[in-house]
């Protein structure tokens, strides 16, 4: 099933993390999954990684969201911030240049798509908003600190307006 989206009343069972969204109207339940668990287990919790036909696209998307929607490196990524689409996909393009535009446009609706279904990022097609997933409120503290020295070698988003820590 992967992350379960449910009513701010519901309580998780044993080996769940409760997450709450912005707001305090919904929550994630997500499984706690023990760093040595293989793939097989993954797979029965809806967990799986992201094994795709794009991988390098789907990485990257991933890191773009990650540089767009945690604001603060020192904090936890989870929840981040609502950010438009754009944005993320600008990133995305820095990340991935010397592609034809439409092209480049393409991988990474589909990247974010595929992100989305896995839960690493939320992607909001209607509104074209990206947030962080659940998922990555179970990073590890090793996971957290490598990451945190990929945010900071990436080239931030450009200012403007419609980030949700600006608003």
């Amino acid at each position: 099933m992967g992350p379960l989206r449910a009513p701010a009343g519901s309580t998780p069972v044993s080996g769940m993390v409760r997450l709450v969204e912005p707001g305090g109207a919904t929550v994630w339940l997500v499984a706690q999954v023990p760093e040595a668990a293989d793939a097989r287990v993954l797979k029965e919790l809806g967990l799986a990684a992201v094994a795709v036909e794009q991988p390098n696209d789907t990485a990257r998307m991933l890191a773009a969201g990650l540089r767009c929607c945690w604001a603060d490196p020192l904090d936890a990524p989870w929840p981040g911030v609502d950010v438009p689409g754009d944005m993320v996909i600008g990133v995305f393009r820095e990340l991935t240049g010397g592609r034809e535009e439409a092209s480049q446009h393409r991988a990474a609706v589909a990247a974010l798509r595929r992100l989305h279904a896995a839960g690493w990022l939320l992607f909001d097609e209607v509104a074209w908003r990206v947030r962080l997933g659940p998922r990555v409120a179970l990073w590890s503290p090793a996971d957290l600190s490598v990451l945190r020295q990929l945010w900071r070698s990436m080239t931030p988003p450009p200012p403007g307006p419609g980030r949700g820590d600006a608003e």
